[in-house]
């Protein structure tokens, strides 16, 4: 009797969970409009290294949508998203 083994390829659990563009964007919207659920998962998402959320809660702060407007957290996003 001859044994077959399949291994599937590693995959990282930070890439295993990274959530798609549409997703951070339908996150941005509904957090926008006040949704402060959504506003914990962007940030979660923002706080596993996703430049993407990053961006998004840095324009969340700077026009103080579903966020009081503070240029200062807005400046601290920006610059995580771009390292």
């Amino acid at each position: 009797m001859v044994a077959i083994f399949v291994f599937a390829p590693a995959v990282s659990s930070h890439a295993a969970r990274a959530p798609s563009a549409g997703r951070i964007l339908a996150l941005a919207h509904k957090a926008a409009a006040g949704n402060q659920h959504a506003l914990h998962v962007l940030r979660d998402f923002a706080h596993s290294d996703n430049p993407t959320a990053d961006t998004i809660l840095g324009i969340l702060y700077v026009n103080g949508k579903g966020v009081p407007l503070d240029y200062a957290k807005a400046a601290y996003w920006y610059q995580k998203a771009a390292v």
